[in-house]
């Protein structure tokens, strides 16, 4: 026997059937796992990265991030740099720019080293802020002082650092090392002290420049030099009016760049043995 339905009747039928479907998509009626709105996925957070090194590599070293209130800017603190000197932060979603990046070395063989970073990247976007001597000079280079360090020890100096003063003397040192950077094969007009990323130890390009180029404090003024040219006095290192270059200038003598490269990576790896054990 065949059914039919009236049109009142099918109408009825449908809308039954329309709010069975509509309360099941909406996790209600039955015993079915409860209903409530669904949060949306979380924002990936913000990164600052980076590469810590003085021409070697500082592996294992000890990061520590902080914003300007003084707070640890990362979510995942402690951070230890890799073999290459290379760390990671993800920030908190309440850290505030500007940031001091301080970098240690538990076996006190390298000086600690810091770096500023003027700007927070966005949710999901990362920054590079390497660190290195010659971050550590153009912190110094922010305090009234030229104590790097002051920018860590006091928050509100560190609040007070702006992007517009940190990019100007970048740009005038990166002019003071022109030279020894188009000699390491990087091009000054691109290159950037503390963001362009590199690799620590493989002494090519950045790394090679940061072989090359001392950084010493005379009376606590910054001072370059060419660690390839001993002969020439150091000079101060630029602020926010430009300095005297840093040249590039050939070793003269019987030892090749080669035999000194060779050198200086075994010295390294000796003093990179506790005293006791050598």
């Amino acid at each position: 026997m065949k059914f039919t339905f009236s049109h009142p009747a099918r109408l009825l039928a449908l809308a039954a059937v329309s709010g069975s479907l509509l309360l099941s998509a909406c996790g209600g009626g039955g015993g079915g796992g409860g209903g409530g709105q669904i949060s949306p996925p979380a924002a990936n957070p913000a990164v600052i990265e980076g590469t810590a090194a003085y021409g070697a590599a500082v592996a294992n070293a000890t990061v520590r991030i902080t914003d300007r209130t003084g707070a640890s800017a990362c979510t995942n603190d402690p951070i230890t740099t890799d073999a290459n000197g290379a760390y990671r932060c993800s920030l908190s979603a309440a850290s505030q720019a500007p940031f001091a990046v301080l970098v240690t070395d538990p076996d006190n063989l390298v000086n600690p080293m810091i770096s500023i970073l003027s700007t927070k990247p966005l949710a999901g976007s990362s920054s590079t802020a390497n660190v290195t001597p010659i971050t550590t000079a153009i912190a110094a280079q922010l305090d009234t002082n030229k104590d790097p360090f002051a920018l860590i020890k006091d928050p509100a100096a560190l609040a007070n650092v702006s992007t517009a003063t940190l990019d100007t003397i970048k740009a005038n040192v990166v002019q003071q090392l022109a030279s020894v950077l188009s000699d390491a094969g990087v091009n000054p007009a691109t290159f950037d002290p503390i963001s362009t990323p590199f690799t620590g130890g493989n002494r090519t390009g950045v790394d090679k420049m940061l072989d090359q180029v001392r950084v010493t404090f005379d009376n606590g003024i910054p001072q370059l030099s060419n660690a390839l040219n001993p002969n020439a006095a150091p000079i101060p290192m630029a602020g926010t009016s430009s300095a005297p270059a840093v040249t590039v200038s050939a070793i003269t003598g019987t030892f090749s760049l080669a035999e000194l490269d060779f050198a200086k990576t075994e010295l390294e790896r000796c003093f990179a043995v506790p005293a006791a054990t050598r």
